[in-house]
């Protein structure tokens, strides 16, 4: 399985997750920061499901996402790369 995704998010959105208010910037050292809408993420994934019987299944997959620049101007955002790796097992009822 292959995914493809990106998130637009409107301003209020970008706001209360990456925006610092001149109050936040005071108490911190973060520097006042507004952003605009826009894009907040693209993402890319891969996965793969083996079934090792008719009830246990190994499932893979492996991640990459890059915030949009709206989101990684952002003071507070510390890396606009991410990756990730998951390995599971499910057994069926």
């Amino acid at each position: 399985r292959v995914a493809l995704g990106a998130t637009w998010a409107n301003r209020d959105y970008m706001q209360t997750h990456f925006g610092v208010t001149a109050d936040q910037a005071q108490a911190t050292s973060f520097a006042v920061y507004t952003p605009k809408s826009g894009c907040r993420k693209v993402e890319a994934s891969v996965g793969a499901e083996y079934a090792l019987d008719p009830n246990w299944k190994l499932q893979a997959n492996v991640a990459f996402s890059r915030l949009g620049d709206p989101a990684a101007q952002s003071p507070i955002v510390g890396r606009r790369n991410g990756a990730s790796a998951a390995l599971g097992v499910a057994y069926a009822f």
